[in-house]
């Protein structure tokens, strides 16, 4: 199984336990691949925060 990037699990802590509703299974997908781009240094970090707020703003 593969390890949740740091980004994921700090957005889950930050909005899940934050008491607001639970995220489409696509847009946590979508934010894990996401976080992965960054980590490998494809994306910067701001390029990763406006692409997540671009899908979190979708749902």
């Amino acid at each position: 199984m593969m390890k949740e990037s740091k980004h994921v699990t700090n957005f889950k802590s930050d909005h899940l336990q934050s008491g607001e509703s639970v995220l489409h299974p696509d847009a946590i997908e979508q934010i894990k691949k996401l976080a992965e781009l960054k980590d490998a240094g494809v994306l910067t970090d701001e390029e990763f925060q406006a692409k997540k707020e671009k899908l979190l703003a979708e749902i």
